[in-house]
């Protein structure tokens, strides 16, 4: 993992923030700066000297200064808020239908604006992606039409709520950029760190300044207490429970099967357990993925293992190098990492299961070979198959392995024993539950 940070620290502009749900910062890496050439879209290389007409652009997302084009992150939160004024549902349909025709230089010729990451066919062939289609809220999110984001935010009631939530968390922004339709897919910059706090609030509606420090002390005495910072307090964001909780399945659908699934490539775990949105900034220069992670599938039990993390990656080659193009780098690179974090954390309560069962269980204690078949039935549940399905994903979460290890050390089956007969019956029962599996 480490040889994987290093990687990514030497190859690519790569920033990470990850908090946990109460918004101290967990990690972060970043820190490099290249030269932006203002005459042309694309960043200069790391290495040119200082020229006149170019600025340094910093990717130390620790400055709060630090800033991104959020893209296609912004749509989740235009989402939020049409479902909250507009009396919609994620099964609200909208027309999939530019807003101008307008002549753009790149381009050299008057083009439909705003334009889709697809081109448009005729109906009933391709894609089946034509103007003038339809598509609810939740497949507008998963497929990222910005048409119907555009056009969503266009509507002043909308767009009202949009900026009275960035207003009530202090959000800087481009109050200009915000009267606008593109505004409305995320192409005027706002701080990075604020950004974060916005999707950390969609776990339980409450936004909070991310932070390093909770408490300093000087010889034992308390001088400050993040806690008592009225800077510090949360500040309800997410109000609406139905809302949010919709938002939040359809941030579960972009990892599930959108353009965040790309992170099983990194972390076969991940169904159900991430929830984000991926966006590409203007020209491809860099790309970025924010996301909530919550490793149990009861987060609101497990609270205090939530987090979220925003990954951006920028070259200078436009955002795309050997991790992938376009969003993969940044799903991929995010998988890595809460990968990891998962393991760890399965690895610790397995083991603290098993110190458990030797204290409760002195049959269990004193016989080395039944530690040796718990781990391996956690091995097979891992990497086990059910004829040829795996097993893995019908096992949601880290307490979802957790229910499982539990009947492997029930002291009245005792699979632990080498019972395979009942660890088969067990993996079957799982493997034969009626659940929609990626």
């Amino acid at each position: 993992f480490k040889e994987f940070m290093a990687y990514l620290y030497k190859h690519l502009n790569i920033g990470v923030l990850l908090i946990n749900q109460q918004g101290r910062f967990v990690a972060y890496v970043g820190g490099k700066k290249f030269l932006y050439g203002t005459g042309g879209d694309e960043p200069e290389p790391e290495q040119s000297e200082p020229q006149l007409n170019r600025k340094a652009i910093i990717i130390d997302l620790m400055n709060r200064k630090a800033m991104i084009t959020p893209a296609s992150t912004i749509k989740p939160i235009i989402s939020y808020n049409t479902m909250l004024v507009n009396n919609k549902t994620l099964q609200s349909t909208f027309t999939d239908k530019p807003i101008e025709y307008k002549y753009l230089e790149r381009v050299g010729h008057k083009v439909w604006i705003p334009r889709n990451w697809y081109p448009y066919d005729a109906k009933g062939h391709g894609h089946n992606r034509y103007f003038g289609r339809k598509y609810n809220l939740l497949e507008a999110q998963v497929i990222s039409i910005n048409t119907i984001f555009a056009r969503l935010y266009s509507k002043s009631s909308i767009r009202s709520a949009v900026l009275a939530g960035f207003d009530k968390i202090g959000m800087e922004y481009n109050h200009e950029d915000a009267k606008y339709w593109p505004f409305g897919i995320g192409a005027s910059a706002v701080p990075v760190q604020k950004w974060l706090g916005i999707y950390n609030a969609f776990l339980d509606g409450n936004y909070r300044n991310p932070t390093f420090v909770k408490r300093i002390t000087i010889n034992k005495k308390v001088i400050y207490d993040a806690s008592l910072d009225t800077k510090q307090k949360p500040i309800a964001l997410f109000e609406a429970k139905r809302e949010r909780e919709d938002e939040m399945q359809a941030m579960l659908a972009v990892c599930n099967r959108g353009s965040g699934a790309t992170m099983k490539t990194n972390f076969k775990n991940h169904y159900n357990l991430v929830s984000g949105k991926t966006g590409t900034a203007p020209n491809g220069r860099a790309s970025l993925f924010v996301s909530n992670f919550n490793p149990y599938q009861n987060r609101i039990k497990y609270k205090d293992k939530n987090m979220s993390m925003i990954v951006i990656v920028t070259t200078d080659t436009g955002g795309y190098k050997s991790v992938g193009t376009s969003t993969q780098g940044p799903t991929q690179i995010a998988g890595s990492i809460y990968n990891y974090i998962f393991q760890q954390d399965l690895q610790e309560m397995i083991d603290k299961k098993i110190e458990q069962t030797k204290k409760n269980n002195s049959g269990f204690r004193k016989n080395y070979l039944n530690w040796a078949r718990v781990n391996n039935y956690m091995e097979k549940l891992l990497n086990g198959k059910c004829g040829n399905k795996p097993i893995y994903p019908y096992l949601n979460g880290i307490d979802g392995f957790g229910e499982a290890l539990n009947q492997i050390l029930n002291p009245d089956n005792k699979i632990y024993t080498g019972r395979d007969d009942l660890f088969k019956q067990l993996t079957n029962y799982y493997c034969n539950q009626n659940k929609r599996v990626h």
